[in-house]
Parts: structure tokens; C-alpha cells; sequence
């Protein structure tokens, strides 16, 4: 018994150890990426730094990338193609899902779009995606590119702290970080583990018994008689639950290379 509470241990151990180890690596994050973009050469050298700030204390407030594109037109690309494909080929994101939002603005098709992906998907609601929008539109109209994105980005944190846009702090959305990880399955499964290994330890039986008879006392028991009554019968019927296709999280959709993309844009 005891070698079998050792092997035990010692396998519940090592699996703790690799889930700490293998957790921190699962972020895709690479810091050393751009995240602001500006093709159409009209943001100062100024708004680039303060664009590069908010997009640094975005990925630490929400686990989430943040990238930000200026460019002129989008081309033959719809703005939803090129700011997902942009996303997907730039190599942004957190974690094994890639999360994170992009805002794409191109001056000439007087067009703006945010693609989400990954947790961002779900964190940032298609109405949501509109009052972001509807944020950006004055800036936008005015031409004024870099407060614009930083309207983006502002809104979007406050999207995802206060789902639907409320005004009520609902705290911060559930991350999938190593921490919770840590917090919500790995505690409480080291504390499962010990006390299973200590009643292990602590079982009394000397010998392994072959069959449930050998625990019984010999003439312990007598069965005098054996009556089955049938009382009566009872069906219960719960109608079949249909999907109302509502949830809190944005649409999505699967970009050219095969991602799954969220997000929404329009004129200005």
C-alpha cells in the first residue's frame, strides 16, 4: 500500500510540475512586432509613441494584442478581408488564440474596421463593435487619425470591463491565464491529491480481499424471505430545448487564411 501511495504521489506531483511549466508558454505574444502601423504616412511621431503606450497597457489590462493600421486604401480587399488577413499574417495576438482586436483606418476609402480574434471575439459584442464606432466617428470625420485610434482603444477596454456598454462596473471578463488556471484547478487538486494519499496511508487492511464474501462474518446473516410489490409506474416528458442563437459574444466569421475573425466597420 504505501509503495502504491508513493507511485501515486509522485505521478500527481509530476503532472502538477508540467502544467506549471508548459502555461506560461502557451502565449503567442512576439514584442517585438509593431503594433502601430502607418502606411499612409500621417500620424506624428508623437501620436505613434502615445498609439504604442495604450496598445502596451491594453495587452497588460486584458490579455489581449492591440494593433492599430493607418493606410490609404484597402485595395481589391473588402476592410474586413485586409484587417483580418493583416492581423493573421502580422503574427499578432495572446495566447494559444491568438487574442487580440486590430483598428484599420484607410483614409482614402474613408473606411474604418476592427477585426477581433480569439478571446476578443467573445469579450467584445457586435453591438458593442458599434459603440466603439460610434465613438471614433467624430474624430474620424475631422480627420483626426490619432485621437480616432485612441478612442478605439479606450472604448474597447471599457467594453470589455462593462459588458452591453454598461455603466456599472462588472469587473474584468474571465481570462484563460496561469494564474486562474493555477487558482481554479491546480489548488484544488493538490489538496484533493494529499488528502487521498493520507487516507490511503492511513487504510488499516493488512491483506488485499479477492472477493466481497471474504469481508462478510461467517453466519452474520440470514435472508428469511423475499417479497417484490409493484406500486406503480410514472413517465415524466421535458420538451426538447431549442437554440435561440442569442449568446454574449460577436459573430464571427473565418478569414482567407483560415482564422475565425470577429469584428464590424463602416463609412465615415
Amino acid at each position: 500500500m504505501k509503495k502504491t501511495v508513493f507511485i501515486f504521489t509522485l505521478a500527481f506531483a509530476f503532472a502538477l510540475a508540467l502544467l506549471f511549466v508548459l502555461a506560461p508558454t502557451a502565449s503567442a505574444y512576439d514584442p517585438t512586432l509593431p503594433r502601430v502601423i502607418d502606411e499612409a504616412g500621417l500620424l506624428s511621431d508623437y501620436e505613434k509613441e502615445k498609439l504604442r503606450d495604450y496598445s502596451e497597457e491594453f495587452r497588460f489590462d486584458y490579455s489581449m494584442d492591440c494593433v492599430v493600421m493607418l493606410v490609404t486604401t484597402t485595395g481589391s480587399k473588402s476592410p474586413m478581408a485586409f484587417a483580418d488577413d493583416a492581423y493573421d499574417a502580422g503574427g499578432y495576438g495572446m495566447g494559444a488564440d491568438n487574442s487580440g482586436i486590430l483598428i484599420l483606418i484607410a483614409v482614402g476609402d474613408r473606411e474604418v474596421y476592427i477585426s477581433t480574434c480569439g478571446a476578443a471575439i467573445d469579450a467584445i459584442s457586435d453591438g458593442e463593435i458599434e459603440l466603439i464606432l460610434d465613438e471614433m466617428m467624430y474624430a474620424l470625420s475631422n480627420e483626426d487619425w490619432g485621437v480616432a485610434f485612441t478612442e478605439g482603444i479606450e472604448t474597447a477596454g471599457r467594453m470589455i470591463e462593462r459588458p452591453n456598454g454598461s455603466d456599472g462596473d462588472d469587473g474584468d471578463r474571465n481570462m484563460i491565464t496561469p494564474g486562474k488556471i493555477a487558482a481554479v484547478v491546480l489548488f484544488p487538486a493538490v489538496i484533493s491529491g494529499i488528502v487521498l494519499a493520507v487516507m490511503c496511508y492511513k487504510m488499516n487492511n493488512d491483506r488485499g480481499k479477492r472477493t466481497a464474501a471474504d469481508y462478510a462474518v461467517r453466519g452474520s446473516f440470514a435472508l428469511s424471505g423475499a417479497l417484490d410489490i409493484f406500486l406503480t409506474s410514472s413517465v415524466t416528458k421535458t420538451p426538447r430545448a431549442e437554440s435561440n442563437g442569442g449568446g454574449g459574444g460577436g459573430s464571427s466569421h473565418v478569414s482567407s487564411g483560415g482564422v475565425s475573425h470577429g469584428g464590424g466597420g463602416r463609412h465615415f
